[in-house]
């Protein structure tokens, strides 16, 4: 009975080591699972970050592209290419519902630049409660400004701001007509309503 009693305890002792070492081998294996799954989440922060960075440069390279070209517009002017134009206009979402963030660029295309004087109207035309609507857009400015629409430049200037629609209002319609002084040339651009997302 002895010897039984002390083999046993002997088996009982080696099984005790070998939980220990198992439960101690888990331990280690859920550190290492840690650990993998720490770098694994800092690797996709990384591959995020460096796909937003990318996307970044890919967007501000477009638009570099896009400045260079404009500036290449205004340096060389073809022979029928002269006077006030409208270059390019955008129309963004802003921050609050209805509201909404502008930009007219304006240009003088001419073999010898001189100080160009204009005044710009901009309306606004579309359906409010199954009518034509119309609304200037010096009136809808989310910051009151008496000098809205006078441009005084020699190769471009910008016309930006932000605006805020009637919540019923739904325009179709940009209209913009400006007048050059002291020539008192009228000229108009009808422009589709647009929405550019950001």
């Amino acid at each position: 009975g002895g010897s039984l009693y002390w083999h046993a305890k002997r088996d009982i002792n080696k099984k005790q080591e070998e939980l220990e070492r198992v439960v101690e081998d888990k331990k280690q294996i859920l550190r290492n699972l840690a650990a993998a799954e720490v770098e694994a989440r800092v690797l996709r922060s990384s591959q995020a970050n460096l796909k937003k960075t990318l996307e970044e440069r890919e967007k501000t390279i477009a638009e570099q592209e896009t400045s260079l070209e404009f500036y290449r517009q205004l340096m060389v002017v073809e022979d029928k290419k002269e006077g006030l134009a409208l270059n390019s206009y955008t129309v963004v979402p802003a921050d609050r519902p209805h509201n909404y963030h502008f930009r007219f660029t304006f240009v003088q295309y001419a073999k010898q630049h001189m100080m160009l004087k204009a005044a710009v109207n901009i309306r606004l035309e579309g359906q409010e409660q199954g009518k034509m609507a119309v609304y200037y857009l010096r009136d809808l400015l989310l910051q009151a400004d008496s000098g809205f629409g006078r441009l005084e430049f020699k190769y471009f200037q910008v016309l930006e701001g932000e605006m805020v629609l009637p919540a019923e209002f739904l325009p179709e319609l940009i209209v913009v007509d400006t007048e050059v002084k002291p020539k008192n040339e009228s000229l108009q651009h009808k422009l589709p309503w647009q929405i550019e997302e950001l």
